[in-house]
């Protein structure tokens, strides 16, 4: 699922949005984006550039998301300009994806649960 949001208190900069894709499952964000305009094009090469077919965003949890990197982490700070925005938002996502527990996934990260749901088992043959 993907979703795009606003990034940004104040008037510094151009304005920055941020587009994620999120796996349903997991609540991982495997893939995000910058850019600079409130556009489809933006969520269209992000899922093109990850081989991932586009499906309606399921908004809750990418609300969700959206509302604990405000909370969490946007508001928290005052930031000079974009560079350190896009800077704390990757540093958040980093942190929502391998640290954040999830009471709705049974007190796992969403890393914990992408992994073992797509874990794949490859067998190496060692014959000569």
């Amino acid at each position: 699922m993907h979703n795009q949001v606003y990034i940004g208190t104040g008037k510094v900069g151009p304005r920055l949005y941020l587009c994620v894709i999120m796996d349903y499952e997991s609540r991982m964000i495997i893939g995000y984006d910058f850019g600079s305009t409130n556009s489809d094009k933006l969520k269209q090469r992000l899922c093109q550039s990850r081989g991932i077919q586009a499906v309606p965003p399921k908004s809750r949890y990418v609300s969700s998301f959206f509302s604990a990197l405000s909370a969490e982490q946007m508001m928290q700070y005052r930031f000079h300009d974009n560079e350190e925005r896009k800077a704390a938002v990757e540093d958040y996502i980093e942190f929502y994806n391998e640290e954040r527990i999830h009471s709705s996934l049974g007190y796992k990260t969403p890393f914990e649960v992408y992994s073992r749901n797509h874990f794949q088992v490859v067998t190496i043959n060692s014959e000569k």
